[in-house]
């Protein structure tokens, strides 16, 4: 059986398991508690977290902080709205229907758990545009509506051109879509599924570009919560555009946070320590998950493997294998620009985007 953590962070990785058992139901907690169990049995009680001062809420679950602008709550409509409204059956949805009596269906473009994207054609504007429909299936009550409201008001606030623009936020029956910017394009993912490293200059021009995007939204208080390389789109002439700003913030207040363990985190292979432990975010969890990004892109493949559980406390424990050691082509000051992007401790990342973008553009110059 493979050990997922040794005495030095048992009781670090130990709390992790616990915040994720009282978060999730099914297997994912019965994994936990297994997993919880052979920790103790391993390293004794002594690894048990010390009980910290009652402040838990319904809303805030054992050993969470959580960190949040002001709410201004939605219009009273907006919630009678949603609860008076037909359940819409995404399945039925198909080219040439009409949504809102605005948007053309034009075609399906992927799903999820969390949504249904669609390109359609916004008729009024006569220009198309993505539909990022809720799937009805998300438990949203009125306090979550005026939560989702409210955050993708807030990232419409984002506007640069390596940033997909949020458009509108459309009430469809009991659910709700989004429309977006329409972008053609691939994802990052796509040109990783070779598991062989992006040219050097490339990769660099790339991350170079998501950090100036994202830098916009971090300095309006915006956290992605969810960078990863299917959020990262490029086109045939290498613009990079990062999509679901807000979008991953809003995954974070649903109801399916408490049963999903890629909801609450994010995606495992790009989460952040912090986000594991369910501990205060910033602009440096962002920095994390982009330093995760750079390791598959110059390496070829993520530092950290297994099924979701062991990678997360991978995460936590920190124990990575120096980019440089898996692909010998990478420079010694690219290996070190990665390995501090992904520090555990946050205070030992790059305190900023900004300073992440110069080391970069540094490097290039170094290279050319």
């Amino acid at each position: 059986q493979r050990i997922l953590t040794t005495v030095e962070h048992a009781s670090e990785v130990l709390q992790a398991v616990m915040v994720i058992r009282d978060q999730s139901e099914n297997d994912i907690k019965d994994l936990a508690n297994k997993t919880a169990t052979s920790i103790i049995k391993r390293f004794g009680r002594k690894v048990l977290p010390q009980k910290q001062p009652e402040q838990s809420s319904e809303l805030t679950p054992p050993g969470m902080t959580i960190t949040a602008r002001p709410v201004t709550p939605a219009p009273r409509t907006n919630a009678e709205s949603h609860k008076s409204g037909v359940t819409l059956d995404i399945s039925l949805l198909e080219p040439g229907m009409m949504l809102a009596d605005r948007y053309r269906i034009i075609r399906r473009v992927g799903e999820g758990g969390f949504s249904t994207v669609l390109l359609v054609e916004d008729t009024m504007v006569h220009e198309d545009v993505i539909l990022k429909i809720l799937n009805p299936q998300i438990a949203m009550g009125d306090e979550m509506i005026k939560r989702f409201i409210q955050e993708l008001r807030y990232a419409r606030k984002v506007t640069h051109e390596n940033i997909i623009r949020i458009h509108d936020i459309i009430p469809l029956g009991r659910s709700y879509a989004i429309s977006m910017e329409y972008f053609p394009s691939h994802t990052l993912a796509d040109e990783l599924q070779g598991e062989k490293p992006i040219n050097i200059k490339r990769g660099i021009k790339i991350i170079f570009d998501v950090c100036r995007g994202i830098s916009v939204a971090h300095q309006l208080n915006i956290v992605h919560r969810d960078l990863k390389p299917l959020n990262i789109l490029i086109d045939d002439q290498s613009m990079v555009k990062v999509v679901d700003f807000g979008v991953a913030a809003v995954t974070n207040h649903s109801g399916t946070r408490l049963t999903r363990v890629g909801t609450l985190l994010g995606t495992p292979a790009y989460v952040a320590p912090e986000q594991v432990r369910s501990r205060a975010i910033d602009a440096r969890t962002d920095i994390y998950s982009l330093g995760v990004v750079m390791y598959e892109v110059f390496t070829g493949r993520p530092p950290y493997t297994g099924d979701d559980m062991s990678i997360l406390f991978q995460h936590v424990e920190g124990n990575l294998t120096p980019p440089i050691d898996v692909n010998a082509n990478i420079p010694p000051t690219l290996d070190a620009i990665i390995r501090k992007a992904m520090s555990v401790d946050p205070d030992k990342r790059f305190h900023n985007v900004d300073e992440l973008r110069k080391s970069l553009v540094d490097l290039s110059r170094q290279l050319s």
